[in-house]
């Protein structure tokens, strides 16, 4: 093992050549053979491989240590179909609940998807696409306290409006859900739901999670890498990394489906460096109608 100096530097550069993003990470990145997706936790990949992907790839950053230096990722712009609105708010609310449930009845948890369902489904059914992200979840949220004087929200409001267009609108199912719980459980489902998505009122991750420009469906039609950063300490919006990947993970399957061959055009290859402290849980469907070959996507996974 090259080792140089004494004492505390030779410690230093020891450690350094045993860390996996020196012996195992860098070495595969820099055989630049197809696409790469990188977890970065220290940007040190970043710094020390930006400029040689620079010259033939297209170089994408989720950074969630200075956002303001990030490309934006809103997981609005990855929902096709009913079913992902549903695993959206699943994974969702895994990472965000804690080391413990707030109730063991389940009908909390599940009044609040079906709360979360409705104003999903309104927003990209009746809302211009500017106003489609967790953001504007957040303030219809708001706009759902109960006024004392008329019985009634905002949110009610905007329900009935859309009742008198469409009244089976799936929207309107899963928000009469909601509005099956007494006025004390709907106020404390209500509370439940803005404090889970209290990270979307701080004006960078709104900014962060207004648009997107990750494109996750293009990156395995070209040459293209990833670096996902992360805080190297407590990181409140964790949530986000595991959003990202699962719809990273779907949205590449269902591409790939697209081809004629199955096939991406790249292949892609997930590094997972410091996987255990970086990502939590993320729910991937177990089952897709048009699975790539098995060459397609390759996981790398560190600890």
């Amino acid at each position: 093992m090259p080792c140089v100096g004494r004492g505390k530097t030779q410690r230093f550069q020891s450690k350094r050549y045993l860390s996996p993003s020196y012996n195992i990470v860098r070495p595969n990145l820099l055989q630049a053979y197809g696409s790469y997706v990188v977890t970065d936790p220290s940007a040190e990949l970043l710094r020390t491989t930006g400029t040689f992907f620079s010259q033939e790839y297209d170089i994408r950053v989720f950074n969630l240590t200075d956002m303001t230096h990030s490309h934006r990722y809103n997981p609005f712009d990855y929902l096709r179909g009913e079913e992902d609105v549903l695993t959206l708010i699943d994974c969702l609310i895994k990472n965000t609940e804690g080391d413990s449930h707030s109730s063991s009845d389940p009908f909390w948890e599940k009044a609040e998807t079906a709360l979360l369902e409705a104003i999903i489904f309104y927003l990209i059914r009746y809302q211009p696409k500017e106003k489609q992200n967790f953001s504007m979840v957040s303030k219809l949220l708001r706009q759902a306290k109960m006024d004392s004087k008329t019985a009634k929200s905002q949110l009610d409001a905007i329900c009935d409006e859309v009742r008198e267009f469409d009244e089976s609108d799936i929207c309107l199912k899963q928000y009469d859900i909601f509005k099956q719980a007494t006025e004390k459980t709907a106020q404390s489902i209500l509370i439940t739901a803005a404090v889970r998505l209290a990270p979307f009122n701080i004006e960078a991750v709104e900014n962060l999670t207004s648009a997107d420009d990750m494109d996750l469906a293009t990156i395995g039609d070209k040459k293209t890498i990833t670096y996902i950063i992360v805080p190297q300490g407590p990181n409140s919006y964790g949530f986000l990394i595991n959003m990202l990947y699962a719809q990273m993970f779907d949205t590449l399957y269902y591409h790939a489906g697209e081809c004629g061959d199955l096939r991406l055009k790249h292949d892609v290859r997930f590094i997972l460096d410091e996987f255990a402290n970086s990502v939590t849980r993320f729910a991937v469907k177990t089952e897709e109608p048009t699975k790539p070959q098995p060459g397609d996507i390759y996981p790398l996974r560190t600890v």
